[in-house]
């Protein structure tokens, strides 16, 4: 995780302390709960990496989830946009919008997650 960073640089005043609010960490058993309702390993796997290297996703925004019935890629990517994982970087060509990662703080911390999380589905 990205605690304890400290950042240097043209700072009249030295040091700049780099913390990230612990409110931006999520309760990473929850966020398993919503990956493993997409069972589509290899799509996961894709998007996830595709998260990772900063990649925009296109795909149309859901508003109405059925978690009985099959959950899909649209599922997973609205949800990941919902939770403030993914943010609208613009409209889209073939669905509604393109999405990517909001920031760097969001990408530092869920990096090492998602790349975690890789790596056991690929040991499956």
């Amino acid at each position: 995780m990205a605690r304890g960073k400290t950042l240097y640089g043209k700072n009249p005043y030295g040091k700049i302390p780099y913390l990230t609010d612990p409110n931006m960490t999520s309760d990473y058993q929850k966020l398993t709960a919503m990956f493993d309702l997409f069972e589509e390993e290899e799509s996961k796997q894709e998007i996830l990496e595709q998260i990772m290297s900063n990649e925009s996703l296109e795909t149309d925004i859901i508003t109405d989830f059925d978690f009985s019935l099959h959950f899909e890629k649209t599922d997973f990517l609205s949800l990941l946009f919902y939770w403030g994982f993914l943010t609208i970087r613009g409209e889209g060509t073939l669905y509604d919008v393109v999405l990517q990662t909001p920031n760097y703080v969001i990408r530092d911390i869920y990096y090492q997650y998602y790349s975690n999380y890789i790596n056991n589905i690929q040991k499956i």
